[in-house]
């Protein structure tokens, strides 16, 4: 949840693999096919971009983390933020100012 703000937004955690050229690239794909896959309301409003994911001993996903962690820039580590933007309709840079 956002505050100020009704309802949910979602956050997709993502790993790109070495073919991805670079990370902007990775967004805008993931964007494209978010929107060619997914009614509007499900594509994700931040993604998360990690160098790696943290599972358990049997490979499932920490998820609880992630979820306590949110869109909270201080505490994603070296993680990559970004959300969409309505106005440009394409994923920007979530930063601290």
């Amino acid at each position: 949840q956002i505050p100020g703000i009704e309802g949910r937004a979602g956050c997709a955690a993502i790993v790109f693999n070495d073919k991805v050229p670079d990370v902007y690239h990775g967004v805008a794909e993931v964007l494209k096919r978010a929107k060619e896959n997914l009614p509007s309301y499900s594509v994700p409003m931040f993604l998360r971009i990690q160098k790696q994911t943290d599972t358990t001993g049997t490979f499932k996903h920490q998820k609880v983390a992630l979820r306590k962690e949110g869109i909270d820039i201080s505490k994603i580590g070296d993680d990559k933020m970004f959300w969409l933007h309505p106005v440009e309709k394409e994923y920007v840079r979530f930063e601290l100012k």
